[in-house]
């Protein structure tokens, strides 16, 4: 028996209409369902009509040995700054009985025990539950300064869809173009995944221009792919298929195994965090500012840098990966609302961070403007592959049509680039992305994070405000 076993380990979840997911998530925590000091505690933030008729919700079929508590939220699909504090409060009341110490696992609800890695050069997914529940016990017993630890993520990136699928985009159509030079009795051209040493996958990457991030890469069927040519044209469908739903089949992230655990100076706080004290996460602040009938996003990442500030608090980064998929989700929409909400949550979270670990960026209007002609120019780079990867479909050598392996996957594939152009340019036509170059936007969100260091410093008390008639959009 491990030294460190008896540590409690609490996994928090906020559900939010995922019961697929979740479902997902605890059949990965089966192999650790003998540990009697890992316990689950789920804040239900569904509509709760739909969630009753699901049986994953029922506790007594989770797989854990310790405390199972679901709780609802006081309002179905509560904003997720609202929502937050809610499943820590949840925690607090289920896990008061729990002897000391108590590590809270904070967890996205479409996230797995699993890890998906190399093996013989092929994207793998495997199971990772009794390692992590052992390594981040270990962590915190062997490292008394971490009073918080943020974890990594395989599979697909957990940012906006929109902000990945022009690399996406890109990858598809130089494969497919690849693709149709070949007879079926070629044998595909391998090439290993490479390892992800940058966030090459993301389109806003800051650090490189936006052509380098879109200079396509060749695919890598994973790990379970039929050698055969229909199976590995069908995959490559599928793969492009599943763009619109914001997947990274084509450039997944990979655990990055160099990689030490480090304290953080600005924190990217998200679906993945281990907090040592139960004071730190009710203490801790999820702003959010009104953004239409919306709010902004971020208010994880933004919260911990403020709490860091305001408390001294320590965190740690590193390599504590599970996997993050997409496959259950909805498709990218026309709606703005939701990318113009992440636009802002980044400017506020860029002020704050620029605040609180002093050293500010060059200008904090230079940074907005160009980040939001980078973010159109990846949207109208995304609208016209899509554009033309929708009329290659249409002229695919008269054998993938024939074949009923690949057919089904090409019909799927036509469908979803045909509605994903369309849904990209009824998105680039909207006011609510040319928005996103307005200094008075830029100059409100930066007024609201200043506002937030004031508070911290002031009073410790961070409110969200509330916008007139703003809906509860997650």
């Amino acid at each position: 028996m491990s030294l460190h076993s008896s540590i409690n380990v609490v996994l928090g979840v906020l559900l939010t209409d995922r019961a697929a997911e979740f479902e997902r998530m605890l059949a990965s925590l089966a192999p650790v369902a003998d540990d009697p000091h890992l316990h689950l505690v789920v804040l239900d933030n569904s509509d709760h009509s739909a969630s009753e008729d699901s049986a994953v919700i029922a506790t007594d079929g989770w797989p854990i040995a310790g405390i199972r508590s679901r709780t609802r939220s006081d309002s179905p699909r509560s904003p997720l700054h609202l929502a937050r504090p809610q499943l820590a409060k949840a925690i607090a009341r289920s896990c008061s009985i729990l002897p000391a110490p108590v590590l809270i696992w904070s967890l996205d609800d479409d996230l797995t025990f699993e890890e998906l890695d190399l093996v013989g050069g092929r994207p793998t997914l495997r199971n990772v539950a009794r390692e992590r529940i052992t390594q981040v016990r270990r962590l915190f017993s062997e490292n008394p300064e971490w009073d918080v630890l943020i974890g990594g993520f395989t599979g697909d990136p957990p940012v906006r869809p929109e902000s990945i699928i022009a690399a996406q985009l890109s990858d598809a159509r130089f494969n497919l173009e690849r693709a149709m030079t070949m007879t079926p009795d070629v044998a595909w051209p391998w090439h290993d995944s490479p390892r992800r040493c940058v966030d090459d996958y993301y389109d806003l990457a800051e650090r490189y221009p936006l052509e380098q991030v879109l200079c396509p890469l060749p695919w890598t069927p994973r790990a379970g792919t039929g050698s055969d040519f229909e199976s590995i044209a069908a995959a490559l469908l599928e793969a492009v298929a599943a763009i619109p739903q914001g997947r990274a089949l084509f450039r997944p992230l990979l655990p990055l195994h160099s990689g030490p655990y480090r304290e953080s100076q600005r924190p990217n706080c998200g679906g993945n965090a281990v907090f040592r004290r139960m004071v730190d996460l009710l203490s801790h602040p999820f702003p959010a500012m009104p953004v239409g009938n919306t709010y902004s996003r971020r208010s994880d990442m933004i919260g911990l840098n403020l709490l860091r500030h305001r408390v001294g608090l320590r965190v740690a980064e590193g390599p504590l990966t599970l996997y993050h998929d997409r496959a259950f989700q909805p498709r990218i929409g026309s709606a703005a609302s939701v990318l113009l909400a992440e636009f802002v949550g980044v400017l506020v979270s860029r002020y704050v961070s620029s605040r609180t670990d002093q050293r500010p960026i060059y200008s904090l209007s230079d940074f907005a403007l160009q980040r939001a002609s980078r973010v159109q120019a990846a949207l109208t780079h995304a609208r016209d592959t899509a554009a033309d990867i929708s009329t290659l479909l249409h002229s695919v050598p008269s054998f993938w049509s024939r074949s009923t392996r690949i057919g089904a996957s090409l019909n799927r594939a036509k469908a979803e680039m045909s509605g994903l152009a369309q849904a990209l340019t009824t998105l680039m036509g909207s006011d609510e992305v040319s928005r996103m170059s307005e200094p008075t936007l830029h100059a409100e969100a930066f007024r609201y994070a200043e506002s937030l260091m004031r508070d911290s410093q002031n009073t410790g008390l961070l409110t969200p405000l509330a916008p007139t008639g703003a809906q509860n959009n997650v």
